[in-house]
């Protein structure tokens, strides 16, 4: 019986990608005879599955190299050099006794969750108010398999998270086990790429900044840093949102991003994608423009496609898009039960 089950499952995954390839060739004649919205299609199609790791090969059915060439050049997001300036986060150190008792979740730090909803998109995103509820939960066997996040969230003692930090795909479906860039938990390295020297810097002080900046060892042990990964781009450095040309180069995809407002509340944004009935995903642009509204000062890109995925109170709370369910995980962000236990020491 499960022989049959993934039979099937292998079947349909191949279907699915063959009716993908027959719309794209049928795309591909319609952007020879005209442009405009076509050419305009044919940019998004490329975008979104040049940052893929298994489908790059699906842009060259739509477009020639130099083209896909100058649509990357003509869409992307611009390098900052900029770090986190700690002055712009002003965190009250009496929030928790001051915050609404009434809240249902805990007295001591209040969780909302709120729909996200745009053109092409849904999506969820937590408001967090207390900062140091939110903590990294690292996989036990980094180097050869990740763990789901609702067992992340269970080793935590967690009400909720997201997938945080890239991984190496394998096989078509990565199983979480090798991590790209560091790894920062409870203030000790536990991963890190050997063959780089600097690294991108998305993490908590022990004061609950979040800490964006690319950084050698030394500066990262000198930053009090308490928990960390790897990614980005980043879309906000102390209040100036990072310049995106066209689209951000991004495409239309699945997304998980982390933010902090000035006074410390940290925002945790999925938006589901590669869903055309539901949801078809979010550009870089997009998700930029969310965590401005939402008042972000510090924003940054998280791993996203298929391994988006968001869990509060056992339940899975957003449409992953991998055919797989939710994928195994090197590390996610953590929504800690009480603020006792997010304590920093």
């Amino acid at each position: 019986m499960n022989y049959i089950k993934k039979l099937c499952k292998a079947t349909g995954i191949f279907l699915l990608k063959f009716a993908v390839v027959i719309v794209i060739n049928v795309i591909v004649f319609i952007t020879t005879m005209r442009v405009g919205i076509y050419g305009n299609l044919q940019e998004k199609l490329v975008t979104s599955v040049m940052v893929t790791m298994n489908h790059q090969y699906l842009a060259k059915l739509v477009a020639t190299d130099s083209r896909i060439a100058l649509v990357m050049a003509n869409n992307k997001v611009e390098q900052t050099s900029d770090v986190t300036d700690k002055s712009v986060i002003n965190i009250d150190a009496n929030r928790s006794s001051n915050e609404n008792t009434q809240n249902p979740i805990n007295s001591k730090g209040s969780v909302d969750l709120v729909d996200i909803q745009g053109t092409n998109y849904k999506g969820h995103m937590f408001i967090i108010s207390n900062p140091k509820r939110v903590r990294l939960a690292v996989s036990e066997n980094l180097g050869s398999s990740g763990t789901k996040l609702n067992d992340l969230i269970k080793k935590e003692n967690g009400i909720g998270g997201v997938n945080a930090g890239g991984f190496t795909d394998t096989g078509g479906h990565g199983n979480g086990g090798e991590p790209t860039g560091i790894i920062i938990k409870d203030g000790k390295v536990v991963w890190r790429d050997t063959t780089e020297s600097n690294y991108n810097i998305i993490g908590f002080d022990k004061n609950g900044i979040l800490l964006l900046g690319n950084y050698t060892i030394n500066q990262i042990k000198k930053l009090n840093i308490v928990d960390a990964v790897s990614f980005g781009p980043y879309l906000i450095v102390n209040d100036k949102p990072t310049k995106i040309i066209g689209d951000g180069g991004w495409g239309y995809n699945p997304r998980t991003v982390i933010g902090q407002r000035s006074d410390g509340t940290v925002l945790l944004l999925v938006i589901d994608g590669r869903q055309p009935t539901y949801s078809i995903g979010a550009t870089i642009r997009d998700i930029q423009n969310i965590m401005i509204s939402y008042g972000a000062v510090n924003a940054a890109n998280l791993d996203g496609g298929s391994s988006t995925v968001m869990y509060y109170k056992d339940k899975l709370i957003n449409k992953p898009c991998s055919p797989y369910g939710q994928r195994p995980l090197p590390d996610a962000w953590i929504i800690t039960g009480d603020t006792a236990s997010a304590q920093f020491n």
